[in-house]
């Protein structure tokens, strides 16, 4: 089977109605695209919270479930991120983003919706700097 084509399960084989892609055409991704992912993620998380105050972010139930997706997207996209590049850019915080991937996905039932605002408005936007960086320099 040629590694362009996509192998669906038959309709009465899927789980909960959605479409399973075979492993085997899971594509390795560059890390720079991961980089682009966590730029575009922040630039989403911005773009959905940007009018709102606390009190409105924590009472908008889907702002808030797009916005911990998105911070999914940031910390899965660091953990593919090499080891050489986490080290050769200290300053961003690559475990912290991935240890809040893993909250949110494992430990879902634990997520502070305060704590992730403050994540929002204090952590976020320092990052796109560093990460414009790294792209910019990996050229």
């Amino acid at each position: 089977m040629p590694t362009n084509q996509r192998t669906y399960l038959p309709n009465d084989q899927i789980p909960c109605g959605f479409a399973v892609v075979l492993a085997q055409e899971l594509r390795v991704r560059d890390w720079r695209i991961r980089i682009e992912d966590m730029l575009g993620a922040i630039a989403k998380v911005q773009r959905y919270t940007e009018t709102l105050s606390q009190d409105q972010f924590l009472k908008d139930e889907k702002t808030l479930d797009a916005t911990v997706r998105n911070l999914i997207v940031i910390g899965e996209a660091a953990r593919h991120v090499p080891d050489e590049i986490m080290q050769r850019y200290p300053d961003v915080p690559w475990r912290r983003m991935q240890g809040l991937r893993n909250l949110a996905v494992h430990e879902y039932f634990g997520v502070d919706s305060a704590i992730l605002w403050e994540t929002i408005k204090r952590d976020l936007p320092p990052l796109l700097p560093h990460l414009r960086r790294i792209l910019e320099e990996s050229k």
